[in-house]
């Protein structure tokens, strides 16, 4: 996508959502670049119960983020995007010449992801309380509309609801956004 520069896929979306499959999956440039994943780190840590770890595991994957950036290699990594914290990491990156290239996979319902995440649990998966998922749902989503696509060189959403399914993209730098699913974009832009 950007030539010479570097780049950095961010991989975002709420819990339950398919983020890591959907994207390695879709987008093969990602599996060229290390793909730095808190879930898969606190699996490494502790296979037994990695949720007692998680807090570890974000912090090994901030300062691998880190260290990737500082030695200006392409990498991708995942978010719910529920957190702002990222934004001013992602400004200093494409100030040091990096291109954001954001990937948002988007549940059409709440209720949606909690499903799978019950799924994912009883298949050996790791949990998230409801709670957290519904916070996060709602964040994630006002995030990506009012922060991280206004900070991606280009960002493509993707309703994975039922099947991976293109609802629209851009490319910031022309200002453009190209809807391809109107229903599935309005829903996104007016949640309240």
């Amino acid at each position: 996508m950007a030539g010479n520069n570097p780049e950095i896929y961010v991989i975002g979306g709420c819990n339950g959502s398919g983020k890591t499959t959907f994207a390695l999956n879709t987008f093969p440039n990602i599996s060229n670049v290390e793909f730095i994943n808190a879930d898969i780190i606190a699996a490494q840590l502790n296979p037994s119960n990695p949720d007692v770890v998680a807090i570890q595991a974000s912090r090994i994957m901030l300062q691998r983020l880190k260290t990737l950036a500082q030695q200006k290699l392409s990498f991708a990594f995942e978010t719910t995007l529920a957190a702002r914290s990222f934004a001013p990491f992602l400004r200093e990156c494409q100030a040091q010449g990096y291109q954001i290239n954001l990937i948002y996979v988007w549940l059409n319902t709440v209720e949606l992801a909690i499903t799978r995440v019950a799924l994912r649990v009883a298949s050996g998966g790791h949990n998230i309380p409801e709670d957290v998922i519904r916070r996060r749902y709602d964040r994630g989503i006002k995030n990506f509309l009012e922060i991280y696509s206004k900070i991606a060189d280009c960002w493509q959403v993707y309703d994975n609801s039922s099947k991976n399914q293109l609802i629209a993209f851009s490319n910031n730098r022309s200002q453009t956004v190209t809807i391809i699913q109107a229903d599935s974009w309005n829903q996104i832009i007016n949640y309240e």
